[in-house]
């Protein structure tokens, strides 16, 4: 709960644990953790800005990755800024639930989970999230009815959430057509999200972008274009 930098200097932090998370970033704190190996434990979350804290960490070349699917690899209840890294594995990724502030700048995020019928996210939020720059992968293909998604929005009651993309790379390897990019869950619509850049390996619906956007095909990828007064066909711009 003390405001620190916490070079890890090329070293690897590992958990045992069953009930505690690597690291835990609480009450007022200002935190950087930075140049390491963060290695989760097997019955919960890697990392954690807790609840009701009003802290605050920033992760910078940073590998971790969840030691277990029964959690999140990253759980936010506060400010979270990712600068660069890898971060594998989880339930889901990153969660940043409602009343938080996620952003994004750069590092590769790699899903690789999926249950039948359930949907779970490289990315969760339930707060504020802006996305920059990044990788983000859900490379989970089974079980089929699996629902893993790249981005999934929800909405809680009484909270802003709202997902901005400026831009990234985001991949769905997953063959069902219920594994998408982007998804709004529950709670959640078409309005929590505004995508204003990006490349995807799926098709993107035009009520996900932000007013003058959307995906354009350009050989096995989408990119995004814009903004422009109005599309062809349509009558929302």
């Amino acid at each position: 709960n003390k405001n620190i930098t916490l070079d890890l200097g090329g070293k690897t932090l590992t958990n045992t644990s069953s009930g505690k998370a690597t690291i835990s970033v609480k009450d007022s704190a200002v935190v950087t953790v930075k140049n390491g190996f963060v290695m989760g434990g097997t019955k919960y979350y890697n990392i954690e800005v807790t609840k009701d804290s009003n802290a605050n960490l920033t992760l910078m070349g940073v590998t971790a990755t969840a030691g277990n699917t029964s959690s999140s690899m990253i759980d936010n209840w506060g400010t979270l800024t990712i600068e660069s890294g890898t971060y594998e594995g989880g339930l889901n990724v990153v969660k940043s639930e409602e009343g938080s502030t996620l952003t994004i700048n750069g590092g590769k995020f790699t899903g690789t989970y999926a249950i039948s019928n359930y949907y779970n996210g490289v990315i969760l939020s339930a707060g504020t999230t802006t996305i920059n720059d990044g990788e983000f992968i859900q490379s989970a293909t089974e079980p089929y009815w699996g629902c893993p998604q790249v981005v999934l929005a929800m909405q809680v009651t009484g909270y802003t959430s709202l997902v901005t993309v400026n831009g990234g790379t985001f991949t769905n390897e997953h063959s069902r057509s219920g594994a998408k990019i982007f998804h709004p869950g529950t709670g959640a619509t078409s309005d929590n999200l505004a995508v204003k850049g990006g490349t995807f390996n799926k098709s993107v619906p035009d009520s996900y972008f932000k007013d003058g956007y959307f995906a354009k095909k350009n050989g096995s990828v989408y990119e995004t274009v814009g903004p422009f007064d109005a599309k062809i066909g349509t009558t929302g711009y």
